[in-house]
């Protein structure tokens, strides 16, 4: 992969792009579990889910289907994507951001309320 220079700032807006896709993802995927759990352990549930079986349907295919766009997004593998290849690219390519120094300047720029 060809180098991508990139400063710290942007490395971690395209991080936080990953992060959120993450969090989307695992969102989806436990709402579905745990709804079908809600239906599997309680008959008022499971009874409720059944009078609106069309409505329960809808609600469960579309987290299937954000979820699987969601992982699409993750693992995609075109350049321009803000996928964990592209994080683990920079990672590689940028090993200066994870020094004592960036970390101590991150401290210190936390502190004090400023930010690139």
């Amino acid at each position: 992969m060809p180098y991508v220079a990139m400063s710290e700032a942007e490395y971690m807006r395209l991080y936080d792009v990953l992060d959120g896709h993450v969090d989307v993802a695992i969102g989806c995927f436990y709402t579905a579990v745990v709804l079908n759990g809600y239906a599997a352990d309680n008959r008022s549930v499971f009874a409720f889910l059944n009078r609106n079986a069309a409505l329960w349907n809808l609600h469960r295919y579309s987290l299937q289907s954000t979820c699987f766009m969601i992982l699409g997004r993750i693992f995609d593998t075109a350049s321009a994507a803000h996928s964990i290849h592209a994080v683990l690219a920079a990672t590689i390519q940028h090993p200066e951001f994870f020094s004592k120094e960036a970390l101590r300047q991150r401290k210190i720029s936390l502190v004090h309320g400023t930010s690139d």
